[in-house]
C-alpha cells in the first residue's frame, strides 16, 4: 500500500464508526439507482484510492459506471437475504477490502430498495406485449429531449392490413406478430432503445440528433429487416409489411406534437400510395 492509501485508511480507521454512520445516512437520500451508485463512488474516493466503479445485474439488463475502467479490477458480488442484487467492480485491483466489505455493507439495503424502484419503473413504462416503451415512458423521453433542446427525427410506422391479420388468425396471433416486429426492431442499432408503442398497430421511433436522411435510411433497412425474416403463423410463412411516416425538427424547430403531425401526415400518404411505402416530409 502506497503512503497516499495508508493515510486514507488510517484516516478510515480513526473515524470509522462515525463515517459509516454518515455514509448510511447519504446513501438513503435516494432511490434512483444511477445517483444512488454515483453517491456511493464519490464517498468511497474519500477512504480508498479508487479511479473507477461499475455495477451490473444481469437479470434487469443493468449496467453502470462511473470513472476509469481497466482490465485490472476488483470484484464483489452483492448478496442480501440470499439474493442476488448484483455484481460491482472496483479499479484498480489492489484496494484495502476490509473498508470496501464494510462499505458494501452500508450500500446493500438502499440498493435493494433502488432496485425495486428501478423495476418498478421499467414495468410501468413498458407495453405487456411488446415490451417496448409505453406512452408514459414516451412522454418521460421527450421531457429529457426538450430539456436538452435538440434536433429530432420521427419515425411513425402502421402495420398494413393488421385487422386483415385479425380477423383471419384471431387476436393471441395479431399480439404475437406485435410481439414479432418489436423484437426486430430491438435488433436493429439505432432502435434499440428508441422505440415504442403509441398505440394499436402503431410504433414510433424517436431519434434525437438524426437527420432526416439517416431517418430515412433507418426507415429502409426496417423494410428490408421485415423483407427477410417473414412471420411465421402455424409453419407457413406471412410477409408483414409497415408503412411509414418521416418528419424532423432542428432545434427550435417546434413542439413534439408538431413533429408527429408531420409525420402522421407523411405516414397517411404513405398509405395512400398503396402501403409497404415510406414518405417524409
Amino acid at each position: 500500500m502506497d503512503n497516499h492509501a495508508q493515510e486514507q485508511a488510517a484516516v478510515f480507521y480513526d473515524n470509522r464508526n462515525k463515517l459509516f454512520n454518515e455514509l448510511k445516512e447519504k446513501l438513503q437520500i435516494t432511490i434512483d439507482l444511477e445517483h444512488l451508485l454515483k453517491l456511493f463512488y464519490n464517498e468511497l474516493q474519500k477512504y480508498l484510492p479508487i479511479t473507477g466503479f461499475s455495477f451490473q445485474n444481469l437479470d434487469h439488463t443493468i449496467s453502470l459506471s462511473f470513472g476509469e475502467i481497466t482490465q485490472e479490477y476488483c470484484s464483489k458480488q452483492l448478496i442480501l437475504n440470499k439474493s442476488l442484487l448484483g455484481t460491482v467492480r472496483f479499479f484498480p485491483e489492489h484496494l484495502e477490502v476490509s473498508i470496501l466489505d464494510s462499505a458494501l455493507s452500508c450500500l446493500l439495503f438502499p440498493l435493494r430498495n433502488a432496485l425495486q424502484y428501478h423495476v418498478a419503473l421499467l414495468r410501468a413504462s413498458r407495453d405487456q406485449v411488446t415490451g417496448l416503451g409505453n406512452r408514459y415512458a414516451l412522454e418521460t423521453r421527450l421531457s429529457q429531449l426538450d430539456a436538452n433542446n435538440m434536433p429530432l427525427s420521427l419515425i411513425i410506422i402502421d402495420i398494413d392490413n393488421f385487422k386483415t391479420l385479425n380477423d383471419l388468425y384471431g387476436h393471441t396471433i395479431g399480439d404475437y406478430a406485435l410481439s414479432y416486429i418489436a423484437s426486430l426492431l430491438k435488433h436493429i442499432p439505432l432502435c434499440t432503445h428508441a422505440s415504442f408503442r403509441y398505440g394499436g398497430d402503431e410504433y414510433l421511433i424517436l431519434l434525437p440528433n438524426i437527420s432526416k436522411i439517416n431517418a430515412v435510411q433507418l426507415a429502409e433497412t426496417i423494410q428490408e429487416v421485415l423483407k427477410k425474416n417473414p412471420f411465421k403463423i402455424q409453419d407457413q410463412q406471412y410477409l408483414i409489411t409497415v408503412s411509414m411516416g418521416v418528419a424532423h425538427r432542428e432545434i427550435d424547430g417546434g413542439s413534439f406534437q408538431e413533429l408527429f403531425e408531420l409525420a402522421d401526415k407523411a405516414l397517411y400518404m404513405a398509405k395512400a400510395s398503396g402501403k409497404n411505402c415510406i414518405n417524409y416530409v
